[in-house]
């Protein structure tokens, strides 16, 4: 199956076979670069996926240590549970 990634409504959506792949949107609270809104836009509109919010957490997650340890830890999880 060919990907496809439509415009629609001001937003990007990807089709085909890789949104059936399971997807973690890990997102800090404190993240300035890409907003909250959009990341749960996406997420929403992908299927299979899941949307975790970090406390206290920057875009990268380099400004808080307990932040950057809960992110490992969600998505080496994530992980674990799809292999």
């Amino acid at each position: 199956m060919e990907e496809k990634i439509f415009y629609k409504n001001n937003e990007y959506f990807l089709c085909g076979i890789l949104n059936k792949l399971p997807k973690l949107f890990v997102h800090g609270s404190e993240d300035s670069a890409v907003p909250y809104k959009l990341s749960k836009i996406v997420s929403d509109n992908c299927e299979n996926s899941k949307f975790i919010l970090i406390k206290n957490g920057e875009h990268t997650f380099q400004n808080s240590k307990e932040a950057l340890e809960e992110a490992i830890i969600t998505s080496l999880n994530f992980v674990k549970q799809i292999i």
